[in-house]
């Protein structure tokens, strides 16, 4: 990643990384408990913040939306970002409750994932890209 201050971009990183580490989690067959995001400066300085998750997920809307909101607590410097990090703790069985009912979009988006999770591991992370991701060329 070059070093960046354009908000729309370092918030696309941000999904591309997270959707990332969803894969690797869905691969690996885990779900996060916690997650840390780290924003490296240009000048080499990092800020981290980190998260407790109520219940233990590998679902990309929950993940982008909490390392979004951890982004803008570290985000607090005005010079430009060099690097974005995101990291998951995986869960351990005895610190949280798990949810006994699921509701219909939980389980839409489970499903979803688990489908672009099979193609990735098939042909590749690259093969599906996320919307705002793509840039297209206007001519």
């Amino acid at each position: 990643m070059r070093d960046e201050n354009d908000g729309a971009a370092l918030k696309s990183r941000i999904r591309y990384i997270v959707d990332k580490l969803v894969f690797r989690l869905r691969t690996a067959r885990a779900q996060a408990g916690s997650v840390a995001f780290t924003v490296r400066y240009s000048d080499n300085k990092a800020t981290q913040r980190s998260m407790r998750l109520l219940s233990p997920t590998s679902d990309f809307t929950l993940l982008y939306n909490c390392c979004c909101l951890l982004f803008e607590q570290a985000y607090s410097r005005r010079i430009a970002v060099r690097k974005l990090s995101v990291t998951a703790k995986p869960f351990l069985e005895q610190e949280c409750q798990l949810d006994l009912f699921d509701n219909a979009a939980q389980v839409k988006q489970e499903n979803m994932g688990r489908s672009i999770g099979t193609i990735r591991m098939r042909m590749g992370f690259e093969i599906v890209q996320n919307g705002n991701l793509v840039e297209y060329n206007k001519n």
